[in-house]
């Protein structure tokens, strides 16, 4: 028997027991396994944003890379050691679930998803910024497709 926990974690039971029923169940002995589950960091990208075409492209660019499984409908990906790259033509913003449609697709869990893409802040200033997926503000049956501009004085 195999029970599954998480994503990551598979836990086995195996049991011996001896002939009678009534013997078995007072001698028997449990024997618990614990194994990891392979996971990668998934990274996103985007053909159309100059701040995921660069960075991409670079990563790319280094030795180790092999093509990957295609992620539907028509996403590319990469492979190299326990990093995977996919690349699309749509918003980020608009993908959902990358996580979990991939571990379908490739059959291997997502442990980290990295978005490569390019965030404007009100100042204007560049910075580079780490946050969260998704939108925090939303509760969840609302939809981040209107976007509403917010100021404070």
């Amino acid at each position: 028997m195999v029970l599954k926990i998480s994503s990551q974690n598979i836990i086995g039971f195996s049991f011996q027991t001896n002939a009678t029923c009534i013997k078995s169940l007072l001698s028997a002995t449990c024997r618990v396994t614990l194994a990891k589950r392979e996971t990668v960091t998934l990274i996103v990208t985007t053909t159309s944003d100059p701040a995921s075409i660069n960075p991409a492209a670079a990563l790319l660019a280094m030795p180790g890379w092999t093509a990957g499984p295609i992620l539907p409908p028509d996403m590319k990906s990469f492979v190299n050691k326990q990093t995977r790259v996919i690349q699309h033509d749509g918003s980020i913003v608009k993908e959902n679930d990358l996580d979990s449609r991939w571990d379908e697709a490739a059959s291997i869990a997502v442990d980290e998803v990295i978005f490569l893409s390019r965030h404007t802040a009100v100042s204007n200033r560049p910075a580079l910024t780490v946050h969260p997926i998704g939108v925090l503000h939303l509760k969840e049956e609302e939809s981040p497709s209107v976007i509403v501009n917010v100021r404070t004085e």
